[in-house]
Order: C-alpha cells, then sequence, then structure tokens
C-alpha cells in the first residue's frame, strides 16, 4: 500500500483533481487502446496500466473519504463550516464558479460519449470457438448456420447478437469473424496471450470468453 501512496502528489491540497500518475495512466491506456491492434505486448501492458489505474482510482477515494470526515468532523467541532485554504472539498460543488461547472460538465459529456462509443449495444451474445482445420470452402456451412441462429434470437427475443471469439486469422475464428462484419454485428474479441501462457492461451481465452 505505502508503494502506491508514494506516488500520489499531495492529495490533501486539492481532492477534487484527479492527480498526476492518474492522468498519465488515463492518457497511456487511451494511446495502449489505439495502439495495440492485436499486439500481444501491447495487450499485456494495456491490462497492467488497467490494473494500476483502477488502484490509483480506490486509492484517491479512499483519500477523499478521509478528507471529507475530517471536515464534517470540524463542522461539528466549531459549528463553523469548513472551507479549505486552497483547492476544494469533494462535497462543495457550491464553490465552484459557472464557468469552472460548466467547463467540467462538457467534459464529463465528452467522456460519455467516448463511452457510449466502446459500449456493446447488443443484449444477446453468441460464442464461437473452433478449430484452424476449417477451410474456406466450408464458410458457407457455417454461415448459414449462423444466420439461423442470429434470426431466431431476433425473432423470440426482438434483439441483435453480437459475437465473443478468439479472432484467429484462420479456420473457424476467421470465418465467423467475416460473418459478423458482413452482416454488421459486433465482435467482442477475447485475444490469445501466447507470450504470457503458452499452449494454455487457447484454453484460457475460451474460459474467459465463457465467464
Amino acid at each position: 500500500m505505502n508503494l502506491w501512496l508514494m506516488d500520489l502528489p499531495a492529495p490533501f491540497s486539492d481532492a477534487s483533481k484527479p492527480s498526476a500518475p492518474q492522468l498519465i495512466k488515463k492518457r497511456e491506456i487511451k494511446n495502449l487502446i489505439y495502439c495495440a491492434a492485436g499486439s500481444e505486448v501491447l495487450e499485456i501492458r494495456l491490462e497492467h496500466a488497467q490494473s494500476y489505474f483502477v488502484k490509483l482510482r480506490d486509492i484517491l477515494a479512499a483519500v477523499e473519504q478521509l478528507i471529507e470526515a475530517t471536515a464534517n468532523c470540524y463542522e461539528i467541532k466549531t459549528s463553523k463550516a469548513f472551507i479549505p485554504a486552497a483547492g476544494s472539498r469533494i462535497a462543495s460543488h457550491a464553490h465552484k464558479t459557472g464557468a469552472v461547472f460548466e467547463a467540467q460538465a462538457l467534459l464529463d459529456t465528452a467522456e460519455r460519449e467516448k463511452a457510449e462509443k466502446w459500449k456493446v449495444k447488443a443484449k444477446l451474445a453468441i460464442a464461437v470457438a473452433g478449430d484452424r482445420d476449417w477451410f474456406i470452402d466450408q464458410t458457407e456451412t457455417i454461415w448459414i448456420k449462423l444466420d439461423k441462429i442470429r434470426a431466431h434470437c431476433r425473432n423470440k427475443y426482438g434483439e441483435e447478437i453480437c459475437l465473443y471469439t478468439k479472432a484467429d486469422r484462420i479456420g473457424v475464428d476467421a470465418i465467423v469473424c467475416a460473418w459478423a462484419r458482413s452482416r454488421k454485428i459486433e465482435i467482442i474479441i477475447f485475444k490469445l496471450n501466447w507470450s504470457a501462457y503458452g499452449k494454455r492461451a487457447g484454453f484460457l481465452a475460451v474460459d474467459a470468453i465463457l465467464k
């Protein structure tokens, strides 16, 4: 825990602002999402960056709670409102100027719009994983079966489906990905991490899909 706290820049100075390490890690995650493109090395870095970011966020949330609890104790003890000499309290939105409030609202809206782009809209998912031994001349057989499954889901539940897959470049995975793209169906890829797990990568990817 102390190792993480060492990275936080004077959290009591302004509890309403994210820490520098948190902002840096957030930018790193955005860059990795943009650049990953199937790279196993970058996928591992992305997983580590997300884990680090979550820990930073949890630590800052705990610090913010401590600050607010301390301020509440001060107000109860002195019967005076606590207004920090520098920075701001998390609960003190009233101290924000109109310009600051509007600017923050603008940034929040932009973040929500960006998150919406990455959101999976389909409420039903099918998972497909198979051998590499299926050849391109067997595409029609697989596509017909998938079309039947999709039609059944749409007729019975009135919902579109999305595809969970390992997205291998040959075999069944390649065939079903081509089908999904042709039908404009969302594809959620569970990448095989060969460098980290070796021959177990395929089994672990399937386990992740099923979870």
